[in-house]
Parts: C-alpha cells; structure tokens; sequence
C-alpha cells in the first residue's frame, strides 16, 4: 500500500513529454514568449535612466570666508529629477547638497544626467546669509549656470571652465 502513495502511475509518465510537446508547439504560448524580451526592453524605454557622473567640475573658494552651495534639481513632467549633483570635498559629501566650502578648499562637484540631461537650479549663500540662485543646465555636456541676479564678482560661474565656481569674495555685497 505504501508503494501505492510514492509512485505514479505509468500512464502519467508517459504522458508528461507529450503534453510539454504539445504546450510548446501552441501558438499562443510561442507569441507570449516571443513578446517577453519586447516587453522588458518597452519598459526600460519609460524608465529614467539617471547615469553616473557624466561631468566632473569643481568649486573653488579663495576667499577667506565659508560659503554653502545647494542644488535642486528640475523635475520632468514624470515627476523624476533631471539629474543631480554630488558635492565631494574635505567639509561635506552629499546629494544636491547643501554643501559648506570652507576657504581654500576644492570641493569637487558632480553632475549627473537623467536620459542625458542635468537641469536645475543652484543656490550659493554667503557668511551673511546671504544667497543668489542660477539656473544650470546641460544636454549631453556639462551644465552652463546662468539666470538668477548678477553674481557680483563676488562668485563666478563657469570659471575657469563651463560648470566650476571660483569664489573670490567674502560676501555677496
């Protein structure tokens, strides 16, 4: 009786390749797992891709002063950030920040893409409080900062090249 409950019975051994043979020549079966690769690769279409750091530039405080930058990324119309920025130096490690430069130091900064763009805005606050807010922006290069008020000499963008900062002021005014 035991043998009974622990074997199958032989007609269903038999069977077992014929049904599979019959399941994988079906036509729908074929035409869903035809369509299984399309649909992952369709889903990775609407995915954003947000890549890693597609443009390395710095900040450079020569002033005597500690000024504190921070980035808020645009939003595109899924709702999902156009990239970000990564701040790395000796005074602070962080995503969009708020970054503290403290003086003479290189704070290395970050930008990052999202389906090949980086956009937002950047703002940069002096000792008093202080602060003036840009707009950066690039598609496949990295970011120009421009808009917002003069910056006064005090703070110039894109120096010495497209997307660093060279404080040179203590504060704004």
């Amino acid at each position: 009786m035991a043998d009974r409950q622990t074997t199958a019975p032989r007609s269903s051994i038999r069977e077992a390749p014929i049904l599979f043979d019959r399941i994988s020549k079906s036509r729908s079966v074929k035409s869903l797992i035809a369509l299984i690769p399309g649909i992952f690769l369709g889903l990775g279409t609407f995915a954003p891709i947000e890549a890693h750091a597609t443009c390395t530039r710095h900040i450079y405080n020569k002033s005597t002063k500690n000024w504190l930058f921070q980035a808020f990324p645009a939003r595109a119309q899924s709702g999902d950030t156009l990239g970000n920025v990564w701040f790395e130096g000796p005074s602070c490690q962080s995503k969009n920040g708020p970054c503290l430069v403290k003086p003479g130091e290189i704070v290395t900064t970050k930008f990052t893409t999202t389906n090949s763009e980086a956009k937002g805005q950047i703002r940069i606050t002096d000792i008093a409080g202080k602060w003036v807010q840009g707009d950066y922006h690039g598609f496949e290069q990295c970011p120009t900062v421009s808009g917002g008020p003069p910056f006064n000499r005090a703070v110039l963008a894109n120096t010495p090249i497209r997307g660093d900062f060279t404080v040179l002021k203590d504060t704004w005014w």
